[in-house]
């Protein structure tokens, strides 16, 4: 790691892997890229242990906000895919408990309900699969105006007919904040041997 001066500032050169967003997203590209469920599980599990915390949590300002709210939204992205996996590989006991409280987190996501029905149903916990469904479909009425998708259906019906073969991987929502990665304007560079934050004198 070394300071370096620049015009209008410093750069701190260092290597990217030395950067907790960058090895966050080296090891989120292999898990996404790997063609084991119970590896890609693991790979999950290993850049979520990553993260610490709340992205800067003691700045306020409207572009610090922004870029935390981009970063957050990253994760959660993260935290769906992990989801998946994990059911596909039978794990719906280990995720239950922190897909409930996501779930009251993000009630409109009909990704993560889809994902809670699935550990409810699998967990041996039928009514309350169902009883999420229900309560997802009116509080999209009465939110959104809008019926649950496709996705989020085929999981209810599935499940009332108690199919054993549910399927691994939850819906997308119909409803949704695209999350985006962080452009160049909000400070994101290709990963290369050397990272560069810059200061202004």
């Amino acid at each position: 790691m070394a300071l370096a001066r620049e015009s209008g500032g410093y750069v701190l050169q260092t290597d990217a892997m030395s950067v907790d967003l960058h090895r966050f997203r080296h090891v989120v590209r292999q898990a996404r890229g790997c063609q084991d469920p119970l590896q890609a599980a693991d790979l999950f599990e290993r850049a979520l242990g990553i993260w610490r915390g709340e992205p800067f949590p003691a700045l306020d300002t409207p572009w610090i906000n922004s870029l935390r709210s981009t970063l957050l939204g990253e994760r959660l992205s993260v935290v769906l895919d992990r989801n998946d996996v994990a059911l596909r590989v039978g794990r719906h006991s280990e995720v239950l408990v922190e897909l409930t409280a996501a779930h009251a987190a993000h009630p409109l996501d009909e990704r993560l309900a889809g994902q809670l029905m699935l550990a409810q149903y699998r967990s041996g916990r039928q009514a309350d699969a169902l009883d999420t469904y229900r309560q997802m479909r009116q509080r999209l009425a009465d939110e959104l105006g809008v019926d649950p998708g496709a996705s989020l259906d085929q999981v209810h019906q599935q499940i009332l007919s108690g199919d054993e073969q549910s399927p691994g991987r939850a819906p997308t929502p119909t409803w949704w904040s695209p999350i985006g990665r962080i452009r160049r304007c909000c400070g994101e560079r290709p990963a290369s041997s050397a990272t560069h934050t810059k200061w202004r004198a």
